[in-house]
């Protein structure tokens, strides 16, 4: 929508138009695969049983926190999938939506606390030195 709404009200100006997801923090990239593989393990647990620690080298059994986690599997399986998802999302996920051009930005979602409306971005725009056209 924001590529034709610049297209119309800027056609000498603006050519090309792309956008795209801002990159979420490395950290927050590799806490959601520990994350895969932790859902991955709880199910292997669930399904194979004390039997899966066999299977790990250099184990000889359940550890401790093993049996307190069976003990409560409704909390245990609610925060592997759903409350330590939430939270690592909150992290992946920034909110960020910018309009730059030349590298340089003119709107920022983070800065202002809100998405831009077509006024918002025209007035962006003729600050940046770019007529309506």
């Amino acid at each position: 929508q924001l590529a034709e709404f610049l297209q119309q009200n800027f056609p000498s100006s603006i050519e090309d138009v792309s956008g795209g997801n801002f990159p979420a923090p490395e950290y927050a990239t590799h806490l959601m695969s520990l994350l895969s593989f932790i859902q991955i393990f709880t199910l292997a647990a669930m399904f194979i049983g004390d039997g899966i620690f066999s299977m790990i080298p250099f184990i000889s059994g359940p550890p401790k926190w093993y049996f307190a986690a069976k003990e409560n599997p409704a909390f245990i399986m609610m925060s592997v999938f759903i409350f330590i998802p939430t939270v690592l999302n909150s992290f992946v996920v920034s909110g960020a939506f910018e309009v730059a051009i030349d590298g340089v930005v003119v709107f920022s979602k983070i800065e202002s606390g809100m998405m831009p409306t077509g006024p918002m971005i025209i007035e962006a725009f003729a600050k940046a030195g770019i007529q309506q056209g």
